[in-house]
């Protein structure tokens, strides 16, 4: 499931932050109809959430999506801190 998959109304909450464009971030939907962001991260280093808070503004493990593993979720990558173009 992709986030272009979350509910109306729930999509702004989601849109915020690194989490969306971030390779290590899955929807995931409880039974209920809940929607939660996971990190994947989580599982390869105990100092990521499983489920951070949203927004997240900073992350150390922040990875920009691949636009071709997760269409219409991809955002472009940060300006690199020497030179400030794009990477």
């Amino acid at each position: 499931m992709s986030l272009s998959d979350v509910t109306p109304g729930v999509q702004s909450i989601y849109s915020r932050g690194l989490c969306p464009g971030c390779h290590w971030s899955r929807l995931v939907v409880s039974g209920r109809g809940s929607q939660f962001l996971l990190c994947n991260k989580a599982f390869q280093d105990p100092r990521f959430p499983k489920y951070p808070p949203q927004p997240v503004a900073m992350c150390s493990g922040y990875l920009v999506t691949d636009a071709e593993s997760h269409p219409g979720d991809a955002q472009p990558s940060p300006p690199d801190q020497a030179t400030g173009e794009a990477r």
